[in-house]
């Protein structure tokens, strides 16, 4: 995928998509012939810049409508039981919800969660 722009969202788009490259238009000649050589030989080539935010944002692809509910209620600050209530789960199922939102978003309690949820425009 040759494009103008580096953002995040083109890169996960062009991924889904099917691309096995991603790279700017004024990058030197060179790397452009080095990018079409690597992805000939069956290989993945993303620019450097976009390289590192890649894990984080395939990652927060994976965020479940069900997880962005739950963290939508701990946003207003409901506790385990009251988020079972309203998805109408057990208490045991919220907190393994909760354990895989904090693995994704690399994370250790409620509160870093939903903040780092906010940053990132989940909730």
């Amino acid at each position: 995928m040759l494009t103008t722009f580096a953002k995040d969202d083109y890169l996960v788009q062009g991924l889904a998509a099917g691309a096995r490259g991603y790279l700017l238009k004024d990058i030197p000649v060179a790397e452009v012939g080095q990018a079409i050589e690597e992805v000939v030989r069956g290989h993945t080539w993303i620019i450097p810049t976009m390289q590192g935010r890649l894990g984080e944002l395939l990652s927060l692809e994976s965020i479940t409508p069900r997880e962005r509910q739950l963290l939508a209620l701990a946003e207003t600050g409901a506790t385990n039981r009251q988020i079972a209530e309203t998805l109408h789960l057990a208490e045991g199922s919220v907190k393994n919800v909760r354990t895989e939102i904090f693995r994704k978003l690399s994370v250790h309690n409620r509160v870093e969660a939903v903040a780092c949820a906010r940053d990132k425009g989940l909730i």
